[in-house]
């Protein structure tokens, strides 16, 4: 959930408007609990970059 918002963000705005308390706003949860599930800001965009090439991965291999 939380990197599917992170990403939807992305395609919504320019990436220096991206934050975490934007992306809780989208899921309704607190910037704590975000921090819960990752260590820091960095390993939130590290995880939404890796889902990014993942599904380009997907699309050249007409997986998609």
């Amino acid at each position: 959930m939380i990197i599917r918002a992170g990403s939807d963000l992305i395609d919504k705005s320019p990436f220096s408007g991206f934050g975490t308390r934007q992306i809780v706003k989208e899921i309704g949860y607190t910037v704590i609990t975000l921090y819960n599930v990752f260590d820091s800001y960095d390993d939130i965009v590290f995880h939404i970059n890796a889902t990014t090439l993942d599904d380009m991965k997907g699309f050249m291999k007409g997986n998609l």
